[in-house]
């Protein structure tokens, strides 16, 4: 499946929920800075969420709709992630980032805000870049650097894929059942399912479950058009 890319794109992508916490808006912003300097770019929003309509009015008021692309839920989203030139985050807070996790494995360099795990997955200066919270100017000017340097994208990717925070999924099996349920239940739907069952009860039962899941699945690529 194809999601709009033109050949010689650079893919720059955030896989999230669309909820407040996420703080898309950093994201649109920061994307609407990197615009005013190259055209040669495509930002995807991986994921779905309450917030899916107001992001796309917002899209449209900053006037970057044409470079800008909502993917929705997507089942195999490691695919898509191992076709970005860059990761991106931009959560207010964050425990364990998956969708970095997920990067980090596929050797694509990041730039994330520095909330909470976030810093665990982004080694600053070695597999991407830390940036503050809220600051779509500085998360620019970071995605900037990196689609400019084609080397050191390469020499990024290549450190990220040694990270995985302490206690991390180092099974890719368990990342990609983890993704499935983050995207496909809301905040509230997940918080009540990690409180009955605990974070390691969902490992475990994961290995059973994502086996079914991927015997399940359309095998079919995503790609986004290089």
């Amino acid at each position: 499946e194809s999601y709009g890319g033109r050949p010689g794109e650079k893919a720059v992508g955030m896989v999230a929920r669309l909820e407040e916490v996420k703080d898309h808006e950093t994201f649109l912003l920061a994307a609407q800075n990197v615009l005013e300097h190259r055209k040669d770019v495509r930002f995807y929003i991986v994921g779905d969420g309450s917030l899916r309509e107001e992001l796309e009015r917002r899209v449209l008021e900053l006037g970057i709709s044409e470079w800008v692309t909502f993917t929705g839920f997507v089942k195999d989203v490691e695919k898509i992630e191992a076709a970005l030139d860059i990761a991106v985050i931009t959560s207010k807070a964050e425990a364990l980032c998956l969708s970095i996790i997920e990067s980090n494995i596929a050797g694509v360099p990041a730039v994330g805000t520095d909330s909470g795990g976030v810093a665990e997955v982004i080694k600053d200066g070695e597999t991407g870049y830390l940036v503050p919270v809220g600051d779509a100017d500085a998360l620019a000017a970071r995605i900037e650097d990196l689609l400019a340097d084609e080397g050191k994208r390469k020499a990024f990717g290549e450190a990220a894929k040694t990270v995985l925070p302490p206690g991390a999924f180092n099974d890719s099996l368990n990342v990609k059942f983890r993704r499935t349920v983050e995207l496909a239940l809301s905040a509230d739907e997940l918080s009540a399912l990690l409180s009955a069952k605990g974070r390691a009860g969902i490992r475990s039962e994961g290995q059973r479950t994502v086996i079914r899941y991927l015997s399940e699945i359309d095998t079919a690529d995503y790609e986004l058009v290089r």
